[in-house]
């Protein structure tokens, strides 16, 4: 992996990254759209043993594992060419070192994905944190009004995809809280995939959750 020491790369391909890049896969292939769009959320390193924690890999999942074992080890650009692999034709976007989010590019950031990343595709939002909190967002999390952007921009047919990191909340109280905000912010019921202290928030362009259940059983209804 090229490590570039502005960006927080201390997270690539720790036990979290199985997690999303196994979800992803599951959902882009059994949902069969044309694409997986991948909007990444670059933030400086910090100084702490975060990021660390190598995945427990899954035997059934051969490819996923050999992406990870691979010796060097591949770098943030080389997600989309393995998607590829997999038949996944896959967008990657704001994965470069110049593409960090700061308070003052974030407007730009968001605006300038292309429509055509944007139509009939799985879009994964990838924030260090997730949906900002009630007590504001910094550079860790996505805005909603960022992602009701996004959202009138993206095409009927597609899907939103929200990495969110659990606070220390209980799990009843904080999946049911998280998704009725971003409901009503995006004015769509919002599904989640809870994983431990990690997790996914999800919704359907066309507002239909239940055909996305087939596909993931793990995926929570309001």
């Amino acid at each position: 992996m090229t490590y570039h020491p502005l960006m927080r790369y201390q997270f690539f391909l720790d036990a979290r990254d199985y997690l999303k890049y196994g979800l992803l896969e599951d959902v882009a292939i059994g949902l069969g759209l044309s694409q997986l769009t991948l909007v990444w959320m670059l933030t400086p390193d910090v100084q702490n043993g975060h990021g660390r924690r190598r995945p427990r890999l899954d035997p059934e999942r051969v490819n996923l594992n050999a992406f990870f074992r691979q010796d060097p080890p591949p770098d943030l650009a080389d997600v989309a060419p393995y998607f590829l692999d997999q038949g996944v034709r896959c967008t990657s976007y704001g994965h470069l070192p110049s593409d960090v989010v700061t308070r003052t590019n974030r407007s730009t950031y968001f605006a300038s994905i292309p429509a055509s990343a944007l139509t009939s595709a799985l879009v994964f939002i990838d924030p260090d944190n997730g949906l900002e909190p009630r007590s504001g967002a910094t550079t860790a999390h996505v805005r909603l009004e960022e992602l009701l952007a996004l959202w009138k921009r993206m095409s009927s047919g597609s899907v939103l995809l929200v990495y969110q990191h659990k606070p220390r909340v209980r799990e009843a109280e904080f999946w049911p809280d998280a998704a009725r905000r971003l409901a009503a912010c995006l004015g769509t019921p919002i599904g989640w995939v809870p994983f431990g202290d990690v997790g996914f928030l999800l919704a359907a362009r066309n507002g239909r959750l239940e055909y996305l259940a087939e596909i993931l059983p793990s995926l929570v209804l309001p």
